[in-house]
């Protein structure tokens, strides 16, 4: 096994910087011209990217490191440097050395110490170190929260940037989209390598940042919110020229340059530097430890890698070389600054680049622009109004996976994917253009239908991700979180599917004007308790993503895979495609996300029917079980043929096991013990009295016996006189007890001296009362003998607990009970000893 090796970084004199601006040359191989050997920083016309040296990678290695670095890359400097200083240790050159709004700035971090040794058991060696920047004095602990300042007083305005290259000190009036004291803000430029001259902005963050940087603080290891894509390219050459126009990206758009400060602050804040170099680390993978592409997803998997907020940008790329040439890079993006759609534009602004078309882009709209009319838009009262008018009486949130076990910790996910047949896409879409509205209103309702089914409620709210931003001029062409996770309350009840489908979307045009309000604030409004979460499932519709070929608009470039983690334990994605529909269901329970896709085609199946044929047709008699489960569940596993004796009544069974074991203990209660022939004989000799007194098949006779063996005496004895027992607690209140006589109007009862007193003596005076705790001198013990008497009579009558009104009786025939024995015989094992 190979150790890991990471060697010395280079110093800012080994980056060469090029002030020509033409565009990126055509991707292509040019094996007339090699590249020089690593270590390198590579010269792109305008652009500086940081290559680091090549990494051996021991197979064991994992990238499971909480600060943000894989584990190995780096180790906290209080342990390693040699001097126990931090401070001391660090080395950091940085300047500005452009004449435009771009500096170019780049830093060296070294240790004092030149060898590390085997650390723990890690199984790895390391030439030199690199350490990262001292931690905060103040770590936020689990149960502390980045709240939001909603009653903040500060004026958000997409005014022009006061800061200039040639600022040389922030001051509050400079950042008029952030409240923040002289302090906040001087702790803030000495967190920044390079100072005031790579700060271009300052600003609050936007509703969703603030609550995905809560997330990211209380998760420990992982971070539920970044994706790592996976890609191949044909030779190095494509990968060069696709990570110099990726840079040309940054450099275009301030989101991508922007890092997040919250520790030690008054509040959150995001930084926009003037420039901030593409992080690529090229690794040396062994392929007989398997496929580059497996080992590179198993150490940055989003489940155990978190990126670093406060180093710019957060987009990392990993890049290990495949066989014949090919290569591998793993991009891992954070949520923070980009979502999918902001991608989308990623990767045309990629190709435009690449094909030399950069220039004709049109100019970059800041993401403060978009941040400024988010914090214009609706007040609080606004917000107050709406969601106390949607959610007000929502009192618990629907427990999406409540028969599964739900993995708190979001680490052991599943997925599955379903495309939609075309011939049922293109039926909705004819409905929805007739009714004036979307395809997405229509997957929101079938994924509602699916969410009630599944818990039994017809109430039910679900998170949708369907806005980005669209009331916003700003975000056409910002870069940048602008979507946001809002929750849509859908009522599965005796509304029509036509009008359901108006309904949601009238409620999502509503929603619109508050899509960028925070969760935390929106759950004030409802009466759901403060720490359980208003939905737990999320849907998350995507229009106009690309094609569903994986293959690139670029020459040698594949997408291979995409690796995203989740905070809620159900997520559903709508993929909809130029081509086709995809459904993506992800989930942390041990439910199948196969059978969630395949709930939700059919769901839309039953509503496209509906909506064509029988559009008053009651939402929730809607069907989600598809045709094949369906079929399982009624015929396939209903076909086994099963016998019992449908003749015999549930004392004969009792008289059977007298016959074949009448010394065995038949019943045991307290230190008392009765076997099969004396409880057969006592409970023979109280049937024939009962029979002397009238009782006769389905004659209701009531028992009110405290637990003992009178109980089991009384209702066998019932029983053999052909009768059905009416079983009373004693423990009950007599009111209760008292309206089950009157409802039932047993003419005898079998009670205990705790029995009358519980029921009373007045109410026993129409009654004939039997006490079966006496003993009957010479009754008959011999079994009874009752012609008339069959299965189909009635055994029992039991009152419900009358919670939703009156109690009602519920008739039990005998055969019914010997039927369910004899179907759970094999599971039980009944025998003489039960």
């Amino acid at each position: 096994m190979c150790g890991i090796t990471l060697l010395q970084p280079l110093s800012k004199s080994s980056i060469i910087h090029s002030d020509a601006d033409e565009g990126v040359e055509n991707l292509k191989s040019s094996a007339d011209h090699p590249r020089p050997p690593l270590p390198i920083i590579e010269n792109y016309s305008g652009v500086s990217i940081v290559f680091t040296e090549p990494i051996t990678v021991n197979p064991s290695f994992s990238g499971d490191s909480a600060d943000g670095t894989p584990s190995g890359y780096r180790a906290s400097i209080a342990s390693t440097c040699s001097n126990g200083s931090a401070e001391e240790a660090m080395n950091v050159n940085g300047k500005p050395t452009s004449p435009n709004a771009t500096t170019e700035i780049s830093s060296t971090v070294t240790t004092n110490t030149s060898a590390i040794q085997r650390s723990g058991e890690d199984g790895y060696t390391m030439d030199s170190l690199v350490c990262d920047a001292p931690a905060s004095d103040r770590i936020l602990n689990s149960n502390e929260q980045v709240v939001p300042n909603n009653n903040s007083k500060m004026s958000h305005n997409a005014s022009a940037n006061a800061i200039t290259p040639n600022t040389n000190r922030l001051t509050p009036d400079l950042l008029p989209l952030v409240e923040l004291t002289q302090d906040d803000i001087d702790k803030i430029v000495g967190q920044i390598e390079g100072g005031v001259t790579n700060i271009q902005d300052i600003y609050a963050l936007s509703p969703f940042q603030d609550s995905i940087i809560s997330q990211h603080i209380t998760a420990n290891k992982s971070d539920p919110h970044f994706d790592a894509t996976l890609m191949s390219f044909d030779n190095r050459d494509i990968l060069d020229c696709y990570l110099k126009a990726f840079q040309k990206v940054v450099d275009r758009h301030d989101i991508t340059r922007t890092v997040f400060i919250w520790e030690r602050l008054s509040t959150p804040v995001q930084i926009v530097l003037r420039q901030a170099l593409l992080s690529v680390t090229e690794l040396t993978l062994n392929l007989a430890d398997g496929s580059i592409s497996e080992q590179l997803k198993a150490i940055f998997n989003p489940l155990k890698y978190r990126i670093d907020l406060t180093q710019a940008p957060l987009i990392r790329f990993v890049i290990a070389q495949d066989y014949g040439g090919r290569w591998i890079a793993i991009q891992l993006m954070h949520h923070l600054i980009c979502d999918r759609y902001s991608l989308t534009q990623i990767q045309s602004e990629i190709q435009a680049f690449s094909e030399g078309r950069g220039n004709t882009l049109p100019p970059p709209q800041p993401f403060r622009d978009f941040f400024a009319e988010v914090h214009s838009g609706p007040s609080l009262e606004d917000h107050e109004k709406h969601f106390t008018k949607t959610l007000g009486n929502i009192e618990t949130s629907a427990p999406q996976c409540r028969f599964s076990d739900i993995d708190s910790n979001c680490t052991n996910t599943s997925e599955s994917a379903l495309v939609l047949p075309q011939e049922l896409v293109n039926r909705l879409q004819d409905s929805a253009n007739r009714m004036g509205v979307n395809l997405v209103e229509m997957c929101h309702l079938a994924w509602a239908l699916v969410v009630a089914r599944i818990n039994g409620q017809e109430q039910v709210v679900i998170g949708t991700t369907s806005f980005r931003g669209m009331n916003y001029r700003s975000t056409a062409r910002a870069l940048g979180l602008s979507a946001n996770i809002l929750p849509l309350r859908i009522d599965i009840g005796n509304t029509s599917a036509e009008d359901s489908v108006r309904r949601i979307h009238a409620d999502m045009e509503a929603l619109r004007s508050h899509e960028h309000v925070t969760l935390a604030l929106v759950q004030r409004y409802s009466n759901v308790p403060t720490g359980t979460p208003l939905f737990s499932s999320v849907l998350d519709y995507r229009q106009d993503m690309m094609p569903s070929n994986k293959t690139t608009s670029v020459s040698g470039i594949q997408l291979l895979d995409t690796m995203k983690s989740i905070n809620h334990p159900l997520v559903v994605t709508v993929e909809d495609r130029d081509d086709e529909v995809i459904l993506i269901a992800q989930t942390v329970c041990k439910f199948e996300p196969s059978r969630i896709c395949a709930f939700i085609r059919e769901g839309l199946h039953s509503l496209a029917n509906a909506l064509e044929h029988t559009s008053d047709t009651p939402i929730r008699e809607l069907e989600i079980l598809p045709a094949e489960e369906r079929e399982m569940l009624i015929k396939s596993w209903n076909t086994i043929e099963s016998t019992f004796p449908d003749h015999q009544c549930i004392h004969n069974l009792f008289e059977s096991q007298v016959n074949q074991s009448p010394d065995s203990i038949a019943i045991v209660f307290q230190n008392q013990s009765l076997t099969y022939r004396q409880l057969n004989e006592r409970a023979n000799s109280l049937a024939h009295k009962l029979i002397n007194l009238g009782v006769k098949p389905d004659t209701l006779v009531a028992i009110c016996v405290e637990r003992s063996l009178a109980v089991i005496i009384g209702i066998l004895a019932i029983l053999k006189a052909g009768g059905a027992y009416i079983p009373l607690d004693p423990a009950y209140a007599s009111e209760r007890l008292l309206d089950i006589l009157s409802d039932a109007s047993p003419s005898i009862i079998l009670a205990d001296n705790h029995g009358r007193n519980t029921i009373g003596e007045a109410a026993l005076t129409s009654l004939t009362v039997l006490d079966p705790t006496a003993q009957i001198e010479g009754g008959q013990v011999t079994n009874p003998e009752l012609e008339s008497l069959t299965s189909h009579h009635l055994a029992y009558v039991i009152y419900t607990s009358g919670s939703t009104g009156r109690p009602k009786g519920v008739m039990v025939e005998h055969n019914q009970v010997t039927r369910l024995f004899d179907s759970t015989a094999g599971w039980y094992n009944f025998n003489k000893d039960d």
